[in-house]
């Protein structure tokens, strides 16, 4: 799936609007592509190689939020897909994670 084809919902354009600035500073405004997918509470959550986290409609038609995943909800991720999360997302949600302290700190 693509995730920059969805529409995208009125409260992640609006009302999460320090989230994104904070995601373009943190991720270069790059969503990357999934590598992890799971349904929660009857809707799709992907995470993607970028440590980026989407919750996406049942249909898969509308992005309606989008994070910077913890390592903890990286792991919760793989481990509700039945599988171990890699090295490499580990590496680079801590990476991640490292950016957006910084980023909440300048602020």
């Amino acid at each position: 799936m693509e995730l920059s084809k969805l529409l995208v919902s009125r409260h992640y354009q609006y009302d999460r609007i320090e989230r994104q600035e904070m995601i373009k500073k943190v991720l270069n405004n790059n969503w990357g592509s999934p590598v992890c997918k799971i349904m929660h509470e009857n809707k799709w959550k992907y995470l993607t190689d970028t440590g980026m986290c989407f919750v996406v409609n049942k249909e898969e038609t509308l992005i309606i939020t989008a994070y910077i995943a913890t390592l903890e909800q990286a792991r919760h991720m793989f481990y509700f897909a039945g599988r171990s999360i890699p090295e490499f997302m580990i590496t680079k949600v801590k990476k991640n994670n490292q950016k957006v302290k910084k980023f909440l700190k300048s602020a």
